[in-house]
């Protein structure tokens, strides 16, 4: 199962198995809107996202059938497809520039591409993988965008989408030794880090500027738990790693001892997406985060 917050909303966005996008309202549990245009994927929904364009809520997927669609989530309908990649579409995010919100795609074809979603027009393609893209993080480091992405290379690329059409890749990250499965940024005293979690049982921490790690983390002491997916959270001024494993556990970790804090049980098979989120709990406002998992159940921890 693959989730997604919609930003400043109650609400969560799920793909199920028959192709279509579930909105849920986190308030209630309850399913709000079941998007099932005509014209709507035809494969297995691989990612969401989604962002703020104007006055509207966009919501992004991507699919096993090669394509990109663009959701209204105002209007409840599909406002574009983006087609470009010749294999099935595994991860999506965007970013923020002076004039608008530009989405970025990558795919088992091994390429990064670059849209303006509204629009539907490819911007630009970014080649260099020697395998499927698996993951993309947006890092913003001295005022300027670069984008990370993971691959089943075994490496992390840093591009610099400023750079235009020339060779926007800015350095190669080594220091797993098997597939990058997920990407997440984190803050720590004002400086940006980039981690990485891989099916080498290592959590990684990188220093973006100098491109070397900062602390490489064993999640597991049995080498066969994968690092399926990461997002960071921050509890009293403390930031956490939190990963989705292939042992049906999410695991909290401390960035800068590298210890374990919490091992959450409550899923039956891979955790394979997490998502932070700010809700008000019991009349006060915190962080949360949700995760999804091949168990088909959506699980909101506070």
């Amino acid at each position: 199962m693959t989730t997604v917050n919609v930003r400043s909303l109650n609400y969560v966005v799920t793909s199920n198995k028959e192709h279509k996008l579930v909105l849920w309202n986190l308030e209630t549990g309850n399913i709000f809107h079941t998007y099932k245009d005509i014209n709507g994927h035809s494969g297995y929904i691989y990612c969401l996202h989604s962002f703020k364009h104007k006055y509207d809520q966009i919501i992004v997927s991507g699919s096993d059938d090669h394509s990109i669609k663009v959701w209204s989530f105002n209007n409840l309908n599909l406002k574009n497809t983006l087609s470009s990649h010749e294999l099935p579409v595994i991860c999506v995010t965007s970013f923020i520039t002076d004039k608008n919100t530009l989405l970025v795609s990558g795919s088992d074809d091994k390429s990064i591409k670059i849209w303006d979603p509204v629009l539907g027009v490819l911007l630009n393609t970014f080649i260099g993988h020697n395998s499927f893209v698996s993951c993309l993080e947006i890092i913003y480091v001295h005022s300027k965008v670069l984008i990370a992405s993971g691959s089943g290379d075994k490496t992390i690329k840093i591009w610099n989408p400023n750079m235009g059409h020339q060779d926007c890749l800015d350095k190669t990250l080594n220091g797993h030794n098997n597939f990058v499965n997920c990407l997440s940024k984190m803050e720590i005293d004002s400086k940006i880090y980039l981690v990485s979690g891989g099916s080498d049982n290592l959590v990684n921490i990188w220093d973006v500027d100098t491109g070397k790690i900062v602390n490489s983390i064993r999640v597991d002491t049995c080498y066969k738990i994968f690092v399926n997916s990461l997002c960071t959270i921050t509890i009293n001024n403390k930031t956490f790693i939190v990963c989705g494993c292939t042992d049906s556990n999410i695991k909290i970790i401390d960035p800068g001892s590298g210890f374990l804090i919490y091992n959450l049980k409550g899923h039956k098979s891979y955790v394979n997406c997490l998502s932070t989120i700010d809700i008000s709990f019991r009349g006060k406002k915190q962080k949360a985060f949700l995760s999804g998992s091949t168990d088909n159940f959506i699980r909101l921890w506070i």
